[in-house]
């Protein structure tokens, strides 16, 4: 039997990366910005809890485990941690050559990499994604995976209770802690519940969508986070860009989200090296800021997806810098 995708799913993903690259975008220019940085915190308190969930949904065989232990972490090996090693060493360069240029411009220690300190910083998520994908391995099964994901919740909520100078720039303790349970819920939702029935609550869905609005009213006021409140505001947001892209999904206009869905790891892993020179290209014939956002945005999506077209048609390329056979 042919294996089926959920294009759902994939439509969530589509719009996950578009919030990924335009917050990548924003944040070395939204300084003094009112507007752009409670936009930035807005999109921040879910992008990346929507994308642990879709991943934790995803890789539900982590739990139910059809081929042996071995083989699953050779395939986490080779889809997570190859290109998060070859990326570092295409990366390093750029960041030390063109440091006003990159996002996190601190001094690099090579002992961080190990640590999940990537020259790319932002792919601790690979980091991440490949110990809770271990741990899973050995630890969860589908009798324990409702009450582990009860207490990495726990975990999720209190996660900002931790000093956030517990580790580097690019990847704390804290942040990486409260991606977890919404990995651990993604896989729960896949192992234990019917995904379209699930998100598909009109009920749920306008609750939903008043806290994450209420939420984002209280952030321009305040100007700041309200840590006890975020994982649910996240919890929330997740399910309105769920219920979003299952509409989505049902109508004539899926086929470019499931398209940017399906190319997400792969744009996520070239658009980083795009927007550093952008942010040297850009800014000498662009002057207006939310110009500058839109265009730069769009443009290292477009491009992304041509340098993939090119990187898939080879192998060993696709290999080294995709984790893809």
């Amino acid at each position: 039997m042919a294996k089926t995708r959920n294009d759902s799913i994939d439509v969530a993903k589509g719009l996950g990366i578009i919030l990924v690259v335009i917050g990548h975008v924003m944040s070395p220019v939204m300084s003094g910005n009112s507007i752009l940085e409670w936009l930035y915190s807005v999109i921040y308190t879910f992008h990346m809890p929507l994308f642990f969930f879709v991943s934790g949904y995803v890789a539900k065989k982590l739990v139910t485990k059809p081929v042996a232990k071995t083989e699953l972490i050779k395939q986490r090996l080779l889809r997570l941690m190859v290109p998060y090693c070859v990326w570092a060493v295409i990366y390093l360069p750029m960041k030390i050559i063109m440091a006003e240029h990159v996002r996190f411009s601190d001094e690099y220690k090579w002992y961080s990499f190990f640590l999940g300190n990537n020259p790319d910083g932002q792919l601790w998520f690979l980091y991440v994604l490949f110990v809770i994908s271990i741990f899973m391995i050995f630890f969860v099964t589908s009798k324990n995976i409702s009450a582990l994901t009860i207490l990495f919740m726990i975990g999720s909520i209190l996660a900002p209770l931790i000093p956030f100078s517990i580790g580097f720039t690019s990847i704390t303790l804290t942040f990486s802690l409260y991606q977890v349970g919404f990995f651990f819920l993604g896989t729960l939702t896949a192992v234990k519940f019917d995904y379209n029935k699930v998100t598909t609550n009109i009920t749920a869905f306008i609750i939903s969508a008043v806290v994450l609005v209420s939420y984002s009213v209280v952030l321009w006021i305040r100007k700041e986070e309200v840590w006890f409140l975020q994982a649910m505001v996240a919890l929330c947001a997740i399910y309105v860009c769920l219920f979003v892209s299952a509409l989505i999904a049902k109508t004539k206009v899926k086929a470019p989200f499931i398209y940017l869905g399906k190319k997400s790891m792969e744009i996520y892993l070239l658009h980083g090296p795009l927007l550093v020179i952008g942010r040297i290209l850009l800014p000498v014939i662009i002057h207006n800021t939310y110009v500058y956002l839109l265009v730069l945005s769009l443009i290292s999506i477009v491009i992304s997806l041509v340098i993939s077209f090119v990187i898939n048609k080879i192998k060993i390329a696709r290999l080294l810098l995709f984790g893809s056979k």
